[in-house]
C-alpha cells in the first residue's frame, strides 16, 4: 500500500508518499541477467512516473 514517509529531496527531508512493491521470481524460470535488466527498467519507469500523467 502507499504510506507517507521522510525523504530527502534535494538534501531536505520532506514527507512524500511511497509504495512497497514485492515480486518473486522463480529462478528455474527466469534466470538472474533478464530478470535483473527487467527490475531496472521497471525502477526507471516508476522513478520517472511513467503513465501517470493521465491521473493528474
Amino acid at each position: 500500500g502507499i504510506s507517507k514517509r521522510p525523504v530527502v529531496i534535494d538534501e531536505e527531508v520532506e514527507i512524500r508518499e511511497c509504495v512497497d512493491l514485492t515480486i518473486m521470481v522463480d529462478h528455474a524460470v527466469v534466470d538472474g541477467a533478464p530478470f535483473t535488466r527487467f527490475i531496472q527498467s521497471l525502477t526507471e519507469l516508476v522513478e520517472e512516473g511513467y503513465g501517470l500523467a493521465e491521473f493528474k
